[in-house]
């Protein structure tokens, strides 16, 4: 996560009004929901990753790490989709008994795994590329111009920072028992990753109110000051995002 906030600060979409940048990832996120065809939404998520390690020069090694979440969650949903139980072995593709019902893959799960696979990559990709191109706080920034949504806003950036100091915590704790032998052994590191749940609740606790002690006294009075940057929108950007989307539109139109 600290690497997600390093590259969406650091990559070259990061002056891009939000606006753009909606338009883009969102509009290809709809499109990856109503596609039905698995090539489509294979070239939709390698298209964004093109658009991001070229365009945004996000790096592919960063992009390919951050997949490792993610896929986890993916390769066990496909396998719960993939796997059937019934009594009739004949469904099967390939099963093995289990007492008097039958265990394997059908060919109908196999169908449904792909689409889903098909169809996690492509909104998962646009989502990555509305992460790793917007700063936390310039997309708190935006949303908070609408009243509706200033209290989100400011509740999803305090926590995003949180978040940050709960990670910072932990490390220190971790260096500290590292420079002290505390993984040197099995029991050892069991003994210090206990320490280290025990006491980081606590020493959060304690960051998080200097943190809210730091706002009070720069005259925080339940709502936080934004500072969106002037980001003008650009036609020129608007006609290439209508375009890139006017060819999956079609897409969905010929299905």
């Amino acid at each position: 996560m600290l690497e997600l906030d390093y590259w969406a600060q650091q990559n070259r979409w990061r002056d891009i009004s939000i606006p753009e940048k909606g338009f883009l990832f969102l509009g290809a996120l709809i499109f990856a929901l109503f596609l039905k065809n698995p090539w489509m939404l294979l070239s939709l998520g390698l298209s964004i990753h093109g658009l991001l390690v070229f365009g945004a020069k996000i790096p592919f090694s960063f992009l390919r790490r951050m997949w490792a979440g993610p896929l986890a969650f993916l390769i066990i949903s496909l396998l719960t989709i993939a796997i059937s139980v019934d009594s009739d072995s004949t469904k099967f593709l390939y099963s093995f008994p289990i007492g008097s019902w039958n265990m394997g893959i059908t060919f109908q799960g196999i169908q449904m795994s792909k689409m889903l696979f098909f169809r996690a990559f492509a909104s998962i990709s646009c989502l990555f590329g509305l992460a790793s191109t917007t700063p936390a706080s310039y997309g708190a920034a935006w949303l908070s111009r609408f009243s509706w949504l200033r209290p989100l806003a400011e509740i999803g950036l305090l926590t995003y920072r949180f978040i940050f100091i709960t990670f910072g915590t932990s490390g220190q704790i971790y260096k500290a028992q590292q420079s002290r032998l505390g993984y040197q052994n099995m029991k050892g590191s069991i003994r210090s990753i206990s320490l280290l749940a025990a006491n980081l609740g606590l020493k959060s606790f304690l960051s998080v109110r200097s943190v809210y002690l730091a706002l009070i006294s720069r005259g925080y009075q339940e709502q936080l000051s934004y500072r969106y940057p002037d980001h003008s929108v650009s036609g020129t950007r608007l006609l290439f995002i209508s375009i890139y989307l006017g060819f999956f539109c079609v897409g969905v139109w010929l299905q």
